[in-house]
């Protein structure tokens, strides 16, 4: 059994610090579809920080909203203390997104979903502190051990977390599922909801011969009818942060953490992201060239009939290799 510490003798302290990243080890490119852009993003490599934003709500309202986060983030990098601590560095992503919430709804700015990321070393862990709200999202990627694919590190506050908020089995299944297909005729599934779900479809009416918007609460659907409404969030800067996500992830030196807005993971599927990344493993900033590329490629298959996946949207890749 161990001795306790003489009462003179030093205790152990956790040695934590933020991460620099090497100007080399980041990169950034982001494509509007519209105008202004409504995605943003931000790269602050010598705090560690990093973050992709994506306005909702409207093209003004949303665009604004993205760069008010923006602004904000590189304000605060000035402001808030080094973390000193692992508990610290959770803290300051929470600080971040609420603070960021709070100043949207006080100023009427609009909504944007938001992806954070704080990198600290712990005692020689390499870590990434991430906090997200909405569906923008992080990703990690090696080299050697990704096998072909990329893991998601975030949550997305879709419509499938409001669907299904006890059955986390499903809600997975579902995820997993809906981030590879491509085909209809492989969403043919009904699918028994944990709570009644607003859906909303365009419908013709033929009085004013226009189509109008439908709300209809449902708790049996199909599956084509979840992926349909996969870009509905139920959370969003600047409208409700009820439940933010903080994770953890232990990262090493190589590692390759990647920020994205649905114009990116909405068209490329996980292993399409990771083809790309293989292809230029030691530039991220060709990576981030490439991702945007490729989706914007993928997108131009939006009258294609036999896949669901293409869509013309704003799109932006942050790709930060860990040093």
């Amino acid at each position: 059994m161990s001795e306790p510490a003489a009462p003179n003798e030093p205790l152990d302290i956790t040695q934590t610090r933020e991460l620099i990243i090497p100007k080399e080890n980041f990169g950034l490119e982001s494509k509007g579809k519209n105008n202004p852009n409504q995605d943003n993003a931000v790269a602050i490599p010598h705090r560690g920080r990093f973050a992709v934003m994506d306005g909702v709500g409207g093209i003004d309202g949303g665009a604004n909203a993205a760069n008010a986060v923006s602004e904000s983030a590189y304000d605060k990098a000035n402001i808030y203390p080094d973390a000193k601590t692992e508990d610290a560095a959770v803290r300051q992503v929470k600080k971040f997104l609420t603070d960021s919430h709070a100043a949207l709804v006080a100023e009427g700015k609009g909504m944007t979903t938001a992806t954070f990321v704080q990198f600290i070393e712990v005692d020689g862990q390499k870590k990434a502190v991430i906090g997200n709200s909405g569906d923008s999202r992080a990703y990690l990627w090696n080299e050697v051990l990704s096998a072909g694919t990329v893991s998601q590190l975030t949550t997305d506050d879709d419509i499938i977390s409001e669907a299904f908020t006890t059955n986390q089995q499903k809600a997975q299944e579902l995820r997993e599922k809906f981030s590879r297909v491509k085909k209809a005729a492989d969403l043919t599934k009904l699918v028994q909801l944990d709570n009644p779900t607003t859906f909303a479809k365009n419908v013709w009416n033929p009085k004013t011969k226009k189509y109008e918007i439908v709300k209809e609460d449902k708790d049996l659907v199909t599956e084509r009818e979840l992926f349909n409404n996969r870009n509905t969030i139920f959370q969003a800067l600047g409208h409700n942060i009820s439940q933010l996500h903080i994770d953890v992830t232990d990262v090493k030196s190589g590692d390759v953490i990647i920020l994205t807005s649905d114009g990116i993971h909405d068209n490329l599927i996980p292993e399409e992201i990771a083809a790309v990344m293989a292809s230029y493993p030691h530039n991220p900033q060709q990576a981030a060239n490439a991702l945007v590329a490729a989706a914007k490629l993928a997108s131009l298959d939006e009258k294609n009939d036999d896949n669901l996946r293409p869509k013309d949207d704003d799109m932006t890749a942050l790709v930060i290799k860990v040093p």
